[in-house]
């Protein structure tokens, strides 16, 4: 998942005793990478009815609001109070084994270009980057030949000399702690 989008979740229910099942509500818990904490409780609707030995497919979505690593389980007959509404014999048997789950920015990159291609001296050339990944949130850095600088994503400079000039791109996005550069 990508902090800010939802996440889908998606379990069978399976009746394994003997009576029938009615109108019991289900969840999807998150838990931290450790299971020592609960993060949220999504609802995953309510069963009308189930018979014996039948299933039951639940959905349910939610944001994480930060990457990092997650569990997730599904729960039946339970709310998101923990309380359910069907009496059993082993209340202990209604959730699912913990599944890991990473939260994470996609990879950062940026690439980079100079135009026009071929400038005479003291024509201005526009550096241009392109970056994508990480979480949108950049800063740029910009340097190269004859004292190329800058902090934006276009930068323009005019060269004094002939020959093949280079310029460098750094970006990093504070918020998903990630860096990359071209040249």
């Amino acid at each position: 998942g990508v902090p800010g989008q939802s996440v889908s979740f998606s379990a069978t229910v399976s009746n394994t005793g003997p009576g029938a099942a009615s109108n019991f509500p289900n969840i999807f818990q998150i838990a931290d990478s450790a299971i020592t904490s609960t993060v949220a409780m999504v609802n995953a609707g309510t069963v009308p009815s189930l018979a014996p030995s039948a299933s039951s497919g639940l959905s349910g979505s939610y944001a994480f609001s930060s990457q990092g690593s997650y569990n997730v389980r599904a729960c039946a007959n339970f709310n998101t109070s923990w309380g359910g509404s069907v009496s059993e014999s082993n209340p202990n048997n209604n959730c699912g084994a913990w599944l890991p789950l990473a939260v994470s920015y996609p990879a950062l990159s940026v690439s980079c270009s100079g135009a026009p291609g071929s400038p005479f001296v003291g024509q201005s050339v526009t550096w241009s980057a392109s970056a994508s990944g990480g979480s949108g949130s950049r800063t740029y850095f910009w340097s190269g030949d004859e004292g190329l600088s800058g902090a934006t994503a276009s930068v323009q400079k005019s060269y004094t000399s002939v020959g093949q000039k280079q310029a460098t791109i750094s970006v990093s996005d504070p918020v998903s702690g990630q860096n990359a550069s071209n040249t």
